[in-house]
């Protein structure tokens, strides 16, 4: 479950507190340049006597920022500026909602990219606060998210769902924040957020040519209900280029919150005459991946023999399947960093062309990859006039 806990700044500070003054006179001067990274600050009597307070309230000032970030205590060195302000490396990941206990979201996407951001929530140098519930009905995550924009605690923020930026008071936040924004799954081109973006026609493509490379050539498309007329009409273009068919009857769909339903759809397809079976599928979407397999294991189905199958993952997390299946999708480690690596160079002035693309990969690519040495990240964009077609009308899977 994605909770308040999880966030990197707990309370809220009050704007009568003596102390959240000289908080906010250090933060200004880092910001400004006048305390440079890994400057040491002035010593604590010294700050006493700046502010004409006591001991006890400095003490409790660079309590907070050094909780904030924006200072580190080196015992006999003295109070020094991070090397790491939070105002150039830390970002904020807004989710729709909170998850489960299990951190489990109804979109297994959200779900791997809860468990990717929580092995970044706390490193260094670039770092993670999750803001859960911005969507929901609750002020207090709005204000948090606020307090965090307003004190330049933040140096960009990722949107991880592609309604997150229609809820009316996260835009009106937005359009005041002075710092840059990315957003996945974004369907349409948003003012000052860049896109990131993993499109399906990638997939499909990249799915028939494999299946096409094993000598298949009668494809079933089994894909989420709400995109499934979508990802059917995207599959006709790289089933052609490939030399591929297929047949309405044998497209099954399934809603997200009911996946069982694929089961007994499995079953009566394979109880199509064999001449008039499929020899190969592809699942768009990893949610259906264990209810797919199953009913086809229960059909009696042999794989590769009789079904060759290619199913969606969000890497590095894979649904289980009851059937061997080749795997191909993003990789959400790659996304997040790539997120981050867009929002520290638009940090840093330089303009990205977007939408970012996300290519699909398989699983044993994204293992060769893993194990060579990190290559620099090479951006790809598509032409602006080709949107519309690689998102499809309702939006990336």
């Amino acid at each position: 479950m994605l909770n308040r806990t999880r966030r990197r700044f707990g309370k809220i500070d009050h704007p009568l507190d003596r102390y959240s003054e000289i908080v906010d006179d250090l933060t200004h001067d880092i910001l400004r340049g006048h305390y440079l990274p890994s400057d040491r600050l002035p010593r604590w009597r010294a700050l006493t006597a700046r502010y004409d307070t006591t001991l006890a309230t400095v003490r409790k000032a660079l309590d907070r920022l050094d909780e904030y970030g924006f200072i580190e205590r080196g015992g006999w060195h003295g109070i020094r500026v991070a090397a790491n302000p939070p105002n150039r490396c830390h970002f904020g990941l807004i989710f729709p909602d909170y998850g489960d206990a299990a951190g489990q979201f109804p979109s297994r996407f959200l779900t791997t990219l809860a468990h990717a951001a929580g092995e970044l929530h706390n490193t260094r140098p670039r770092w993670l606060s999750v803001y859960p519930g911005v969507r929901g009905e609750s002020d207090e995550d709005l204000r948090q998210l606020a307090a965090d924009l307003n004190a330049r605690r933040l140096a960009g923020l990722i949107l991880t769902d592609r309604h997150t930026a229609e809820n009316s008071r996260l835009a009106a936040l937005l359009r005041t924040a002075q710092v840059p924004v990315a957003a996945l799954l974004a369907v349409v081109k948003l003012p000052g957020i860049t896109r990131v973006i993993f499109p399906p026609t990638d997939f499909l493509n990249r799915a028939c040519a494999y299946l096409r490379a094993q000598g298949r050539r009668r494809v079933a498309l089994v894909s989420v209900a709400h995109l499934g007329p979508m990802m059917w009409e995207l599959a006709q273009a790289p089933l052609a280029a490939h030399g591929l068919i297929s047949h309405p009857w044998w497209r099954a769909d399934a809603a997200l919150q009911c996946p069982g339903a694929l089961r007994p759809a499995m079953q009566m397809l394979w109880r199509l005459p064999a001449a008039d079976r499929p020899d190969a599928m592809v699942i768009t979407d990893d949610n259906m991946v264990t209810e797919a397999t199953a009913g086809l294991a229960e059909a009696g189905v042999r794989v590769p023999q009789d079904l060759a199958i290619v199913a969606h993952a969000n890497f590095p997390l894979q649904t289980v399947s009851v059937l061997p299946v080749v795997r191909l999708g993003v990789d959400v480690r790659r996304v997040l960093g790539t997120c981050l690596d867009v929002l520290e160079q638009r940090g840093r002035g330089v303009v990205i062309p977007e939408p970012v693309i996300i290519p699909a990969e398989f699983a044993a690519e994204i293992q060769e990859r893993s194990a060579a040495q990190p290559a620099p990240r090479k951006i790809q964009i598509y032409p602006p006039e080709n949107d519309s077609t690689l998102l499809g009308k309702g939006g990336p899977q």
